[in-house]
């Protein structure tokens, strides 16, 4: 399967779901497996973590972590990939590996200030990861939700369909092929003034468009109600 370059997304679904293979009861997120690269589907060593990762969340950080939705209750949180992200970590975090560099170098053109990130294992089997980018200012943010739905729309993923959600001013796409780990999934992105907001939501055997938009406007109410 190709995926372009420019906004090749880690597939998340890996990420939740490896630590998994082989369990009948999820384990404590510690010492996680991770693969890297613009086909992730399977566990390799490590990925370093995050210059950010231990640090307590304080400033731009602790705010934008203030709006991002919670971990539901009885949920596996992917604690080792979760909280504030400076660049690095968030570049590393969403796109493969051989683009990370070179988005690096637009974030900070775009004014990139910080990120945060909430994942999870859910108890009916889902599996959701969650962004939150601030930038400076909102037209950071507009640039790269414009950039990255280009990208969809004009790529060539096959089992991939694009759709639009007016009533979030969000764009969407629907993944259809399975993975290795049986996973299917849906992504969604949209701008609220200088933040912009990314979520992934993984179903097994098949994508569930319409969880997905539930968990996405729910996203999008926290981070209204908490930004008042």
């Amino acid at each position: 399967m190709h995926i372009p370059r420019r906004h090749a997304e880690v597939l998340a679904a890996t990420f939740l779901t490896a630590v998994l293979a082989g369990c009948s009861t999820p384990p404590a997120f510690q010492a996680v497996p991770v693969t890297t690269g613009s086909a992730a589907s399977s566990p390799s060593a490590p990925a370093p973590p995050s210059s950010t990762r231990g640090a307590p969340a304080s400033g731009a950080g602790a705010q934008l972590l203030a709006t991002i939705l919670p971990v539901p209750a009885g949920a596996h949180a992917w604690t080792v990939r979760n909280g504030v992200l400076d660049l690095d970590g968030f570049a590393r975090g969403l796109f493969a590996a051989d683009a990370v560099s070179g988005e690096k170098a637009v974030l900070a053109r775009r004014r990139f200030v910080v990120a945060a990130r909430q994942s999870w294992f859910g108890t009916d089997g889902s599996q959701a990861d969650i962004f939150l980018v601030r930038f400076a200012a909102p037209t950071g943010a507009e640039s790269m939700y414009e950039s990255m739905a280009h990208t969809w729309q004009t790529g060539n993923t096959p089992h991939q369909t694009i759709f639009a959600d007016p009533a979030d001013h969000a764009t969407g796409a629907v993944n259809s092929a399975v993975d290795k780990l049986g996973n299917a999934g849906v992504k969604m992105i949209s701008v609220r003034g200088d933040v912009f907001v990314y979520v992934h939501y993984f179903t097994a055997a098949t994508p569930d468009r319409s969880g997905a938009q539930h968990l996405f406007r729910r996203q999008l109410d926290a981070l209204h109600a908490l930004e008042k």
